[in-house]
């Protein structure tokens, strides 16, 4: 199998069926060999019900349900976990990050790096998004170069896409359940020495559904960072080092 999509859903009943046909005809551009895993947990909507009518009108969508709260990280590590494609990307459900980046990011893999991000915070970008959120989001990304010595200009984009190999090795070391599982994949998969290509995005931030409140995520992504730096010192010290 070409490509995997990991799409993790909560509280997407409102776009999610127009997300899954969004990614679904991009795909068709380049590609008839793929799968689209949509990963759920127990939703206060209809999420799953909405999730289930779509994989049953298309056989390469399916679902993967956990019957309990899953964060968005978990998600992740799930479809991952299921993944089969030789590349693997995830896009978050409300598709802040328009659908047309997965064929770029396809290409710049396929051109021989490891793993290929949107990025809005690359010179190139013209994404447009409320100062606030704008400068909350280069101020941690400035604080997980200094602090964990990454190279990344945006570790929180919402698609990402690896080589099979990429993840899968990297996968074992991620720890974060929730919105750092993004930082966290990226840092690992720099210590391992895979290489990593950041594509330059254009659009606006449009809300559409996001369950993200920014200020508190943004206290929780800076303690998580320190903890992953105690993590770098002392259990994952010798990791792309030996």
């Amino acid at each position: 199998m070409m490509l995997s999509v990991v799409i993790p859903a909560y509280k997407s009943e409102r776009f999610l069926e127009k997300t899954v046909k969004d990614v679904s005809l991009e795909i068709q551009r380049f590609s008839k060999d793929y799968e689209i895993l949509i990963v759920t947990g127990k939703n206060p909507d209809n999420t799953l019900k909405v999730a289930k009518e779509i994989a049953a009108k298309d056989k390469r969508v399916s679902v993967v349900y956990r019957a309990e709260r899953v964060g968005k990280g978990r998600a992740l590590s799930i479809g991952f976990g299921k993944a089969q494609g030789a590349i693997q990307i995830y896009t978050d459900a409300d598709l802040e990050i328009g659908p047309k980046y997965i064929g770029e990011i396809v290409k710049k893999i396929q051109s021989g790096y490891d793993i290929a991000i949107t990025s809005k915070h690359n010179p190139k970008s013209e994404f447009k998004s409320p100062f606030t959120r704008k400068f909350l989001g280069r101020s941690y990304n400035l604080i997980v170069r200094i602090i964990l010595g990454g190279k990344i200009r945006d570790y929180q984009g919402g698609m990402k896409g690896f080589k099979k190999r990429a993840i899968k090795k990297a996968l074992p070391f991620v720890k974060d359940e929730q919105w750092f599982w993004d930082t966290e994949i990226l840092m690992v998969c720099e210590w391992l020495g895979f290489s990593v290509k950041e594509v330059p995005i254009e659009g606006d931030y449009g809300f559409r559904g996001s369950t993200l409140n920014i200020f508190s995520a943004a206290l929780s992504l800076f303690g998580s960072v320190l903890s992953l730096k105690k993590r770098r010192l002392t259990e994952l010290r010798k990791l792309g080092r030996d």
